[in-house]
């Protein structure tokens, strides 16, 4: 039983190094390391919790079918570097200071509860997959 676990979580983790490796490279700049590593928790998370629910397809190693993990973790990885911040242009650094500050700490608190949300439900969707697969 451990095994099935552990194969999971090995298919996830691999997925999200493999496009969060892909999606740092490509939006480091701008973007600090620690940003990065909130993105890489989100995206491992949604990567083990969706992947784990989605019914196994393409080629397999044994008992191993690691596509449904990638192509959530590219599917994920893609929506979330859409939200990475990228080397602003003059002209947009300059509306940016016209913004008032209580409209871009709004801005950062609905960022802020949407990546908990989220979080939340990862978190949320693995445990129902493995209290479910357990009991049944």
């Amino acid at each position: 039983m451990l095994g099935f676990y552990l194969v999971d979580l090995l298919s996830a983790l691999g997925a999200a190094v493999l496009v969060g490796l892909v999606v740092a490279v490509g939006f480091r700049r701008g973007t600090g390391w620690r940003e990065l590593l909130w993105l890489f928790l989100l995206l491992f998370l949604g990567t083990w919790a969706i992947g784990g629910w989605m019914v196994p397809f393409g080629p397999s190693l044994g008992d191993w079918r690691p596509l449904p993990y990638l192509a959530v973790a590219v599917a994920i990885g893609a929506v979330l570097s859409a939200a990475l911040p990228r080397r602003p242009r003059r002209a947009t650094l300059e509306l940016a200071r016209n913004v008032p500050p209580e409209k871009a700490s709004v801005a950062a608190l609905v960022v802020g509860m949407a990546f908990w949300i989220a979080l939340f439900v990862f978190v949320l969707g693995l445990g129902a997959r493995y209290l479910l697969q357990h009991v049944g």
